[in-house]
């Protein structure tokens, strides 16, 4: 299967992109005083430091060492331009992946050069201090579950995560894992006429050393196909879904659209009668929803289960497995997360979840230029033993890597754990929920 390897939001800022933070741009001869640049800095630490201070002590973040680091930027600001990117990095150190300036009334410096930004024509993704390929061009003939040895003379995680640093000074992450699964996977994206050196070891044993060109050629990836496990799936919107080789119903959620339990109701109806489901939550983007009523999609029909009555088209109340990963982020966490905490099903994955999901605030500068946007408090509470969500995230009951193997073979290791599990005959023993058969 030959399709475009899918863009996140993250990939906006990589290109430079981050024009979308503003609405217009700043009459450069109308510069603010630099009182005012020092005025917006000496708010957003105060600020910042007050209504986030429980967050940042659960993030351990040394909030003194932020002010010092500021200190240190704030002469530098001559510009607006300029003040955008110190606001914007000291905002991304409260490791806060909603956090971010918005309405702001002036553009983020064009770093182009006139050149061109190329996506990434390999796509990676960490797993047991590996770096697995997952998506490529075919021209670099480097097939996927190829692992990544080095990059730039470098092993490859510690390029990974240099990387992970880089994005993380203009882009705040919840958890360093997210941090590292953005890098992996988008990376290698750059300015054309930047090219890179990497070394490895095909699925088959055979160990290369290549050197990738980024040019101004448009190419389509080939990423991972599940042929060998699922039917096709049928899309519904952002979603899809479908049947796995074995019977088993397949719910791939990309997103948390505000109809989901509407959307759920159809795809449940469609698929009938299935032995067990399957809902691949891993990279879900988040959203919103009354998550409430999605849980109910997933019990007998007027079946109660604690503060939960089943209801919907035709719900389903057998075995569940999710599949979660470093991606599954906001929402998405907080949904896999109601099914964990409530012990409806089972779930799998390589890694926990993203760990960024909270209440939100806004809050306008003094100097009008830019809103701040930031969580105050976690989502879920009540999740992980009272901690909540953001920072930590939904860690899965069964940790599951991928297998360069499998992938080499088109089989996706997650997807193939949860059909084993839901061949079992008994259900694991922390799964209070007894499905129907």
């Amino acid at each position: 299967m030959r399709v475009r390897i899918p863009l996140t939001w993250l990939t906006e800022w990589l290109s430079g992109a981050a024009l979308l933070l503003s609405t217009a741009a700043a009459d450069e001869t109308q510069q603010p005083t630099p009182e005012v640049y020092q005025q917006d800095v000496a708010f957003l630490l105060d600020t910042l430091e007050e209504r986030a201070e429980h967050l940042i002590g659960e993030k351990r973040i040394v909030w003194d060492d932020v002010r010092s680091w500021a200190a240190t930027q704030t002469p530098n600001i001559t510009t607006v331009s300029e003040h955008l990117q110190v606001c914007t990095r000291l905002v991304a150190r409260l490791r806060d992946g909603h956090a971010r300036l918005k309405d702001c009334s002036f553009r983020w410096p064009d770093e182009s050069g006139d050149r061109h930004w190329q996506l990434a024509r390999l796509n990676m993704l960490v797993d047991d201090n590996s770096a697995i390929v997952i998506g490529a061009d075919p021209a670099t003939q480097i097939p996927i579950g190829t692992i990544i040895s080095t990059i730039d003379d470098m092993p490859a995680i510690d390029w990974i995560g240099k990387k992970a640093d880089e994005l993380a000074d203009r882009r705040g992450y919840s958890t360093r894992r997210h941090a590292m699964a953005q890098a992996a996977l988008i990376g290698l994206a750059g300015w054309v006429g930047i090219d890179y050196r990497i070394t490895g070891q095909m699925p088959d044993g055979t160990a290369f050393s290549k050197t990738v060109s980024r040019t101004d050629e448009t190419f389509v990836s080939t990423s991972l196909a599940f042929s060998r496990q699922l039917d096709a799936l049928v899309p519904a919107g952002r979603n899809s879904f479908g049947k796995t080789k074995a019977g088993n119903g397949f719910l791939r959620l990309k997103s948390v659209p505000r109809d989901l339990p509407e959307q759920l109701d159809k795809m449940l109806t469609a698929l009938g009668n299935v032995p067990g489901m399957i809902i691949d939550m891993r990279a879900n983007s988040g959203g919103g929803c009354d998550h409430y009523e999605v849980f109910a999609r997933f019990l007998e029909r007027g079946e109660f289960w604690g503060k939960f009555e089943g209801k919907g088209d035709r719900p389903f109340g057998g075995p569940v497995v999710i599949l979660i990963d470093a991606m599954t982020a906001s929402s998405g966490e907080t949904l896999s997360g109601l099914f964990k905490e409530e012990q409806r099903a089972l779930l799998i994955g390589p890694t926990p979840t993203a760990g960024m999901s909270s209440r939100k605030i806004s809050i306008p500068a003094p100097s009008g230029l830019f809103s701040v946007y930031f969580s105050v408090a976690s989502n879920m509470q009540r999740f992980n033993g009272g901690r909540g969500i953001e920072g930590i995230g939904i860690v899965p009951h069964i940790i599951v890597p991928y297998n360069g193997r499998d992938l080499a073979n088109g089989v996706d290791s997650q997807i193939k754990a949860a059909e084993e599990l839901l061949m079992k005959r008994t259900w694991p023993e922390y799964i209070d929920y007894e499905p129907n058969p």
